[in-house]
């Protein structure tokens, strides 16, 4: 995610980590940025490889820091015995995911298969 710059939201980093690893499977890497976006050249297959696996596991990193956030909060409130109820948790978390997604930063698959579903009708 460090690649982008600060101020990006982690589904925006993802959104063009996504693009990056298509492009490396096509057999090309980053070359440049200009006003349409990222440019790409040809590169070795070695060197595609390399940045999918880094891409990879800088995602994993990402939600394992995340993961070890969450599992933290909640110690921290058991040791104050604070107490929340459940169900406002789980409104809260389905506010949040639901925001997430409308934002439309990251497309998943499924979405753009739809949306292409959606073109050919």
């Amino acid at each position: 995610m460090e690649n982008y710059g600060s101020g990006l939201s982690f589904a925006r980093c993802c959104a063009y980590d996504k693009e990056r690893i298509k492009m490396a499977f096509q057999g090309k890497l980053l070359s440049g940025e200009s006003e349409n976006g990222f440019e790409y050249a040809d590169a070795p297959r070695e060197e595609c490889e390399a940045f999918i696996l880094s891409a990879y596991d800088n995602a994993v990193y990402q939600a394992t820091e995340a993961f070890a956030s969450g599992r933290a909060i909640e110690k921290v409130m058991k040791n104050h015995n604070f107490v929340m109820p459940f169900i406002e948790y789980i409104a809260a978390m389905e506010f949040e995911r639901k925001r997430d997604y409308e934002n439309g930063e990251y497309k998943y698959e499924s979405d753009l298969e739809m949306e292409d579903a959606d073109e050919e009708v």
